[in-house]
């Protein structure tokens, strides 16, 4: 997001307060910039009680390793809508001609 303070700051107030936001592969790679600043989203949406989409590519149990309080209320808010899919190759329709059963 660059060093501008201002503009961030501005980027990161519209970000937390959409009414729906959808968080595509959730820190699948990070620094922890990154993750400042996706727990201060979440953690605001959280308190505001927004609506938050996320997939990722890593398990609960990595997110609640990598932060437990800020995931714990993800899965706290998602409750019964929490899907875990097991990772699979089969799966990945991009590779679909290459991993065969």
């Amino acid at each position: 997001m660059g060093d501008n303070t201002n503009q961030v700051s501005k980027y990161l107030d519209e970000i937390k307060s959409v009414e729906v936001l959808f968080i595509d592969e959730l820190l699948k790679k990070y620094n922890e910039t990154d993750l400042k600043y996706i727990i201060e989203i979440i953690n605001h949406r959280y308190t505001n009680n927004l609506k938050t989409i996320i997939t990722s590519e890593r398990t609960i149990e990595e997110l609640i390793d990598i932060d437990e309080a800020t995931f714990s209320r993800v899965i706290e808010k998602a409750d019964k809508y929490v899907i875990n899919v097991p990772k699979d190759k089969k799966k990945n329709y991009r590779l679909r001609n290459i991993c065969k059963e």
